[in-house]
């Protein structure tokens, strides 16, 4: 069973209307799947949902009329719910589906990366089901996303409007640059989830303020993806850009979390060192971009300095050398790109101890079913 929060994201993504994009009204289709009702990390998913659909939000306007949101949490996360808000979108040709799952999963020999409810029984979905269920509807761009363990187990805050010279109506909202390059300009199939096979996907433990009141922070990998979203909003990155920088920020995250490793009951004598983005591109331009300027180096930002003194940490360090690694799939390897400083996005990112002194646990996202098959 995953220690911590674990987030499986499947996103897929449809072109949108906008200056430069022709004609047709293409949708953006994000459907969020949340298992906020899990008991151990189901506080922790759902500031990954939250921070997801406000990163799309923020980047597709509503005045756009590009985005549309189904939100599956609480008792409608169930791979029924997921499967049905699929088949139910009204799918154009020149659209975009999004999904995004936040809970368990774990590795099947047999099965492949699948998508667990452990509070359901036996209950799961097949990351491959999932996928083929997306490319049957004929969206011109489809993203799956997830943020959960890949463990062998058998079985924002708006932007602001910008406003205008006197006498002058603000400008209508539009897409923000990045959006417009990673779900509109381009065609094909994205593919990531937060760790490789073997590997669990932990969160941020939560933090209590000087009130004794609990602030839970998101998923590693969520958190970094939602970084870049929030951090690079304004200029014109690809997909492997993206993954790239996301993949660093989990990695040196987790190496500041789990200085030691993360315990690996299968192996003791091998903790887990790193958390390992693992991406799978394959997606062609269908309209002109333009990129932008490599970004020039800013301050490094550590989320773990913002820490107020009523905060402590209960878990964190620099000694363990573990590594992240982006591994590329349809699109082939690419060269790895100088990454920015990460933002955090809007998670509250903290580690801190429990009400008991002791410190608090680090929420992984496995489902571990010993001998389980189905």
């Amino acid at each position: 069973m995953r220690s911590g929060a674990s987030i499986g994201v499947a996103v897929l993504f449809g072109c949108m209307l906008g200056p430069g994009l022709g004609a047709s009204a293409a949708r953006v289709h994000l459907v969020i799947a949340a298992d906020t009702l899990d008991p151990k990390i189901g506080k922790n998913v759902a500031m990954d949902r939250y921070d997801v659909e406000s990163a799309f939000q923020t980047n597709l306007p509503p005045e756009t009329k590009i985005l549309s949101v189904t939100v599956l949490e609480e008792g409608q996360c169930h791979p029924e719910a997921i499967r049905r808000a699929v088949d139910g979108l009204r799918v154009g040709p020149d659209d975009a589906v999004v999904v995004t799952y936040h809970g368990h999963g774990a590795y099947d020999a047999q099965l492949g990366h699948y998508l667990s409810f452990p509070r359901l029984g036996n209950s799961y979905l097949r990351r491959a089901d999932l996928i083929g269920r997306i490319k049957a509807r004929g969206a011109r761009l489809g993203v799956v996303v997830t943020d959960c363990c890949n463990k062998l187990s058998m079985l924002p805050k708006n932007v602001p409007a910008t406003a205008g010279t006197p006498r002058m109506p603000a400008p209508p909202p539009q897409p923000s640059p990045l959006f417009r390059a990673l779900f509109l300009d381009v065609a094909g199939f994205v593919d990531l989830t937060s760790s490789k096979p073997d590997e669990e996907s932990i969160s941020y433990p939560a933090t209590r303020d000087q009130n004794g009141i609990e602030i839970y922070g998101g998923g590693l990998f969520t958190t970094a993806l939602v970084g870049v979203f929030t951090r690079s909003s304004e200029q014109v990155l690809t997909w492997n850009q993206v993954a790239d920088q996301a993949s660093k920020a989990v990695a040196t995250a987790f190496r500041k979390l789990k200085p030691d490793g993360l315990d690996n009951p299968d192996a003791p004598e091998k903790p887990q060192m790193t958390q390992t983005v693992v991406a799978s591109l394959g997606v062609r331009p269908i309209r002109r971009i333009d990129p932008s300027p490599d970004p020039q180096p800013g301050p490094q930002f550590d989320p773990f300095d913002v820490i107020v003194s009523s905060q402590t940490l209960g878990v964190l360090g620099f000694e363990n050398g573990g590594r992240g690694a982006l591994h590329l799939g349809d699109a082939g390897r690419q060269p790895r790109r100088a990454a920015g400083a990460w933002s955090g996005g809007t998670s509250s990112c903290r580690s801190t101890t429990t009400r008991s002194g002791r410190p608090a646990a680090i929420n992984s996202r496995c489902s571990v079913r010993r001998g389980w098959r189905s």
